[in-house]
């Protein structure tokens, strides 16, 4: 029975170290992210975000933090959520060539293949917007296929819960650094 406690508190203290390797790791990349997010809307353009299949529940989240409220109180912000949760990314795609236009941003979670999200980050580049990619993988392996204006927010686990956990955090980080750097909120 006390080998159970155990195998709790030892998960528990893995995931810390795992989210506190992430944050020391992402921390410049997340605010720079921000601040990509935040000159968008203040310019009067949308943040449109998807994700890989198995991250659609974060994009949603994400989109619901922002055209709500998360810590503070302020107007709602233009986020637009592209994938339900069955889309295909060829949808996503198609939807961006649509809709996005210069100066928007492109928010993009994705898994550790990129393969499924690259045809939304393409059709972005076409319609000059701005990149925002959230991705568990190599930096080496990602960075070509974005744009020098764009923005990688990079974590690395193995594990999926552990992965999952770090790109929530990164999220309601975002998220939380807009909200203070729009409302003129210290520390």
């Amino acid at each position: 029975m006390t080998q159970i406690p155990k195998n709790v508190a030892r998960q528990f203290t893995q995931r810390l170290d795992a989210t506190k390797a992430t944050a020391e790791h992402a921390a410049e990349a997340t605010f720079e992210a921000a601040g990509t997010m935040l000159s968008a809307v203040l310019k009067g353009q949308r943040i449109y975000v998807c994700a890989a299949p198995g991250r659609v529940m974060l994009a949603q989240h994400f989109a619901q933090l922002m055209a709500g409220t998360f810590e503070h109180e302020r107007p709602g912000l233009p986020v637009i959520a592209l994938n339900g949760v069955d889309s295909q990314i060829d949808t996503v795609a198609a939807a961006i060539r649509a809709a996005g236009g210069g100066g928007d941003v492109l928010f993009v979670i994705a898994e550790n293949e990129l393969d499924e999200v690259l045809p939304a980050i393409h059709s972005a580049h076409e319609r000059d917007m701005q990149v925002v990619l959230l991705s568990n993988g190599l930096e080496e392996v990602i960075e070509p296929h974005l744009h020098t204006s764009d923005r990688l927010i990079c974590t690395n686990s193995d594990s999926v819960g552990t992965l999952i956990q770090a790109q929530l955090l990164l999220v309601h980080t975002l998220v939380s650094l807009i909200d203070r750097q729009l409302l003129g909120l210290s520390e």
